[in-house]
């Protein structure tokens, strides 16, 4: 095995930016989960809130029709 002293400058180079690229990677995957699943739970935020809102139009409904009768 050779030791790192030993690598030449391009060598080190390419070690040096496989390392950060690798990261860069890492980092932006993490990003992108985080970001769906906070997308993910606003979604389901919003079709709650949208099904109460359904649920409470049809209440006044029903009860306006009770109303005319």
């Amino acid at each position: 095995m050779v030791s790192f002293y030993q690598l030449n400058y391009g060598q080190k180079y390419t070690f040096f930016l496989t390392l950060i690229v690798r990261w860069e990677i890492f980092v932006l995957m993490i990003a992108k989960t985080s970001t769906l699943i906070r997308i993910n739970s606003n979604a389901k935020t919003s079709a709650l809130a949208f099904t109460q809102q359904k649920k409470q139009s049809f209440k006044e409904l029903l009860s306006l029709n009770k109303n005319r009768c």
